[in-house]
């Protein structure tokens, strides 16, 4: 009988023990969580603070000791999901009632949107030679050319240039970008010419703003051209070449005198 007895009561003061163990585990977790709750929310910091000093043993024994009360096992249970219910409602309405960050929309350059607006970011100072917009003529092609084809005529101002080869040579690397936008931004286009007009002066000793040179090329000659390994400053020497071999479909044609 005696050894029942020892054998009772040191089951008992094992799970006592496991008992005095969790609480302290599970007590001294919820008032961790409690103080970190204070950042996003007061109340449910209290809360977590309140269930973990109820559960630590020292603050169990001290609360029976004045006031001669201590909470079971089930109403601890339920005291802890009961704080986790309202900690979590509080905790969501808390996130509902920040105002939402305004959302920072990035600049976004300006692109152009026609192709008029393309050939004007295009018409700048190339190399030596100073280049303005001018204007776009849009025509009917040829009757020789597939029905629908139209003749795009780019009008571009040369206010100064450095000599006659910087002249040719900036020109024709302009005129290459300006082919490349013509052509790709417009289907229907089977000419395109590209006039540099300037100040000249005639035998009188007029002075007057005239065309003084003028590249021009066909869709066919423009699709043979692999435009990212071909030298456009040389332009004008091989349009010249083409055009004789091919009938004049295409040009580049010095109409002033350019020193």
């Amino acid at each position: 009988m005696e050894n029942e007895n020892k054998t009772s009561e040191v089951k008992t003061q094992k799970l006592t023990s496991k008992k005095y163990n969790w609480n302290w585990i599970v007590g001294v977790i919820f008032i961790i969580v409690g103080l970190f709750s204070f950042g996003t929310s007061v109340i449910a910091g209290f809360l977590y603070l309140i269930v973990g000093m109820i559960l630590i043993p020292p603050v169990a024994t001290f609360v029976k000791g004045k006031y001669g009360y201590s909470l079971s096992r089930k109403m601890k249970i339920f005291f802890i999901i009961f704080v986790l219910l309202i900690s979590g409602m509080t905790q969501l309405t808390s996130d509902k009632a920040k105002p939402s960050s305004p959302e920072i929309k990035q600049p976004v350059a300006n692109q152009p949107q026609t192709f008029e607006d393309r050939i004007k970011t295009l018409a700048v100072k190339t190399g030596v030679t100073n280049i303005t917009y001018g204007g776009i003529d849009d025509e009917k092609a040829d009757s020789n050319r597939p029905a629908g084809s139209r003749m795009f005529t780019i009008k571009l101002n040369v206010p100064s240039y450095y000599d006659a080869n910087s002249f040719y040579k900036n020109t024709g690397e302009l005129t290459g970008k300006v082919f490349q936008e013509t052509f790709t931004s417009n289907p229907t286009v089977y000419d395109a010419i590209v006039w540099y007009s300037g100040e000249t002066t005639d035998k009188y000793g007029n002075k007057k703003n005239s065309v003084i040179l003028s590249y021009f090329i066909d869709k066919a000659t423009f699709q043979k051209i692999n435009w990212q390994n071909f030298d456009s400053t040389k332009l004008c020497d091989f349009l010249k070449t083409e055009g004789s071999a091919n009938g004049g479909e295409t040009g580049c044609n010095t109409l002033a005198k350019i020193d």
